[in-house]
């Protein structure tokens, strides 16, 4: 068992998640309340040569570490003229 630390940096909330799982698959459900509604994230490991989670086989670091949840610009437009 490992310790992850998610952080969410637009609401500035950390959260500790204590599992043995090996995929991003695995623990995506453990935070995805962290996004507000409507917003997207670039999930990123910090530490790992990797950088940014780009799908649920993504696989976690041993031991410790942190993921952040960076919001992403949204690229439509924003409905006015």
């Amino acid at each position: 068992m490992r310790t992850i630390t998610v952080f969410a940096s637009k609401q500035d909330i950390r959260r500790n998640i204590t599992t043995a799982a090996t995929t991003y698959g695995e623990i995506r459900g453990e935070f995805t309340d962290l996004l507000t509604e409507g917003m997207s994230a670039k999930i990123v490991v910090e530490g790992s040569s990797k950088g940014t989670v780009d799908s649920d086989d993504y696989v976690l670091p041993t031991g410790d570490f942190t993921i952040l949840l960076v919001p992403t610009k949204n690229k439509s437009g924003n409905g006015s003229n």
